[in-house]
């Protein structure tokens, strides 16, 4: 039988701040999918942030720098920590486009992460996932930045505002539907820009279109 890898590697599609909070719920929601909340990836600015930092640290998120040629220093360390917990597989989330694409179209992978992955030594699994939207939560902040207004920095104020709207039942984005491909084995000697490459197809595959907007 196959031994039981170091971790699994959640690479969803990101399209929205929300992405994270949904793949924590479903699986917290599910259990019988074998699948812990994983410790997330997130941005140093979450961390900057009041109440939201906390909220995300709370769930399992530990922050990198992000921006420039490097991978932040701190990448390296901060993983083997996770994978040296006795529980295995531990379970880590990471976006691989590096930033949202409100547009819905793919960004090229970035492989720092997944390089940083394999230079730590034994087997592992990478699960892309493909989170669908009806209607993005972010999307009329991008047709105001395409018609000329100013882009709007993340805030909490902002956060409780929009979940204010949700209750009132002012905001609509119809159904989310997550979807999750065959895991990919990461064993060595792996060449990291075609598993990027991969998870990237694997997500495309995925899309779901459907008739909310018509």
């Amino acid at each position: 039988s196959n031994p039981t890898p170091e971790s699994v590697i959640i690479a969803p599609t990101h399209r929205s701040y929300y992405d994270f909070l949904i793949v924590s719920y479903v699986c917290f929601v599910l259990p019988e999918l074998g699948i812990d909340i994983p410790h997330v990836a997130a941005a140093s600015e979450f961390s900057d942030l009041p109440l939201l930092g906390w909220i995300a640290a709370g769930m399992n998120a530990f922050f990198l720098k992000r921006g420039g040629k490097k991978r932040d220093p701190s990448l390296k360390q901060k993983l083997a920590t996770i994978f040296n917990k006795k529980r295995k597989p531990s379970f880590v989330e990471v976006f691989i486009e590096g930033k949202r694409s409100r547009s819905r179209s793919f960004v090229e992978p970035k492989t720092g992460f997944l390089r940083c992955v394999t230079e730590l030594g034994g087997n592992h699994l990478v699960l892309p996932i493909t989170i669908n939207y009806e209607a993005l939560p972010d999307q009329n902040n991008l047709v105001n930045e395409m018609i000329g207004n100013r882009h709007e920095s993340m805030s909490i104020s902002k956060l409780f505002s929009w979940m204010h709207r949700v209750l009132c039942g002012r905001v609509k984005i119809g159904r989310v539907y997550v979807s999750a491909s065959d895991a990919l084995e990461m064993l060595p000697p792996t060449k990291i820009g075609e598993i990027g490459q991969t998870i990237l197809s694997k997500q495309q595959e995925r899309i779901l279109v459907s008739d909310y907007h018509v």
